[in-house]
């Protein structure tokens, strides 16, 4: 048996790259009440305002790439965290009024209960995806 090479993970974030995977942190935000008319690059250019983006994801529906109203977003640090959430929670944006919070995943503590339960849900999801595109006869039960 040959010995096997780790790959050492690359951080793109360093580079200027932001991520499209949104990973569970102290600086993953929710974003709901998104217009469904904004595009991806508009929603990224009001969270650059507040600092240094190192992942985002805008979720679309399916088939029509249309907003779902709703995104993920990590900051690079603690300050542009909280500068999103006090800049724009509770603020009106079109005809919708923004919520943004901590998604509060894997022990943070910093997010809601209901907020917490979505995002069960789109990585539940998420992860159907996943195994259908590997396999269409996979099938998983919903988290608890």
């Amino acid at each position: 048996m040959h010995p096997t090479k780790v790959i050492p993970k690359l951080d793109v974030s360093s580079v200027g790259i932001i991520s499209t995977q949104v990973e569970d942190s102290p600086y993953k935000l929710f974003i709901g009440g998104l217009p469904h008319e904004m595009q991806e690059d508009q929603v990224k250019n009001t969270l650059t305002r507040f600092g240094r983006l190192k992942s985002f994801h805008l979720v679309k529906e399916r088939n029509d790439k249309n907003s779902k109203g709703f995104a993920f977003c990590e900051f690079m640090n603690e300050d542009s965290t909280l500068s999103c959430i006090k800049g724009l929670n509770n603020i009106s944006m079109g005809h919708r009024t923004l919520k943004v919070k901590r998604t509060g995943t894997h022990g943070y503590g910093h997010g809601d209960q209901d907020n917490s339960r979505l995002v069960k849900c789109f990585d539940f999801v998420e992860r159907m995806i996943l195994l259908q595109v590997k396999s269409k006869r996979v099938r998983m039960k919903p988290p608890g």
